[in-house]
C-alpha cells in the first residue's frame, strides 16, 4: 500500500520447502526496461519535457569504455523515426532510452533512482538506460509506489504490530513519508505509464477495467521478465526468470511473462474494492 507503507504480501518463490532464498527481497537482477521510468522522470525534470515532446527513435552510435562503438537497437530492430515521448514508453523503444539518458547525463538519472528508494550499486555508463543495473524487485515495488503517490515515498512497514501473550501490543509500527520528486512530474509520468497498459506493451491489463501504470521489462536473451505498476492504492511488481541465468525462451517478454501473473494475482486481491472514479488520470 504506497499510501501507507505497508507490505501487504511478499512471495519470494514457488517453494520455501526446497529453497529458502527470498527472491523478492534478497535477489539482485536486471530489471530491462523496467528501470526506464527513472530515465523519463529525468527528463521531464531536467529538460522540461513533455509526453508531446518529439524525440528520434532513430539509429545511434557512441563508443563504449572499451573504444569499441556501441550501437544499440529496439527489441523489434526496427526504428520508427520523430515519435512523441509518450509513445516512446507506451512501446518501450530503447533507442529513445539511450538518447535522454545521453541528454540528461548518467549521474541525473543515478540521483532519481537514489530519491526513489534504489540502494543497489549503479554503474555510470550508458548502459543503464536499458535497465542494466541489478536491482531488488521490493525496492523497485516501493518507487513505482511513490510515483503513483504523486512523488511521496514511503517507509515501507512490513510489521505493523507486535503483542505479547496477553494481547497487549508492545510494537507499534509506523511508517513516514517524504516527498522525492515534483507532484506535477509524478502525475505526467503517471499519465505516461498508464498507455503502457492502454497502449503499450502490456495491454493484457486492460481486463481489470481499472486504471493501472506501469512498466513491463525484458533482459537481453530474454533472461529476466518483468512487470511493475500500481493503481491509485497498491504498487505491485512481479519478476519471472531462473537462478541461474538461462534464457527463458525467444518469445517470453515481461508483457507475456510477467504481466498475466499481476492479472491473475489482481483479479482476486482486489475483488469487492472499489473501482477507482472521478477523474482516472489522477493517482495521487
Amino acid at each position: 500500500n504506497h499510501q501507507t507503507g505497508e507490505v501487504k504480501t511478499v512471495i519470494g518463490g514457488y517453494s520455501f520447502k526446497r529453497n529458502v532464498f527470498n527472491r523478492a527481497v534478497q535477489a539482485e537482477l536486471q530489471p530491462g526496461s523496467s528501470f526506464k521510468p527513472f530515465v523519463y522522470l529525468s527528463a521531464l525534470e531536467k529538460l522540461n519535457f513533455t509526453p508531446s515532446t518529439i524525440v528520434p527513435d532513430s539509429p545511434i552510435s557512441m563508443v563504449a569504455g572499451n573504444g569499441k562503438l556501441w550501437s544499440p537497437g529496439n527489441f523489434d530492430g526496427k526504428f520508427l523515426g520523430p515519435i512523441t515521448l509518450r509513445t516512446a514508453l507506451q512501446k518501450s523503444r530503447n533507442v529513445v532510452s539511450v538518447y535522454l539518458l545521453n541528454k540528461v547525463g548518467v549521474d541525473k538519472v543515478i540521483d532519481v533512482a537514489r530519491k526513489l528508494g534504489i540502494t543497489t550499486p549503479i554503474p555510470r555508463n550508458m548502459s543503464i538506460s536499458l535497465g542494466t543495473p541489478e536491482v531488488h524487485l521490493i525496492e523497485m515495488v516501493r518507487a513505482y509506489g511513490a510515483i503513483g503517490a504523486g512523488g511521496w515515498l514511503a517507509d515501507q512497514l512490513v510489521i505493523t504490530e507486535i503483542k505479547d501473550r496477553t494481547g497487549k501490543i508492545i510494537y507499534q509500527g509506523e511508517s513516514k513519508q517524504k516527498n522525492v520528486i515534483k507532484a506535477e512530474d509524478a502525475f505526467v509520468l503517471t499519465n505516461m505509464m498508464k498507455g503502457v497498459i492502454e497502449r503499450g506493451t502490456a495491454t493484457v491489463l486492460k481486463k481489470l477495467n481499472r486504471p493501472i501504470g506501469g512498466k513491463t521489462g525484458t533482459t537481453n536473451g530474454h533472461n529476466d521478465t518483468w512487470f511493475i505498476g500500481f493503481t491509485s492504492k497498491y504498487a505491485f511488481g512481479v519478476w519471472v526468470g531462473y537462478d541461474q541465468k538461462a534464457a527463458l525462451g525467444k518469445e517470453e517478454t515481461g508483457g507475456k511473462a510477467a504481466a498475466p501473473i499481476i492479472l491473475n494475482f489482481l483479479e482476486n486481491y482486489l475483488k469487492g474494492e472499489k473501482i477507482d472514479t472521478g477523474n482516472k488520470e489522477d493517482f495521487s
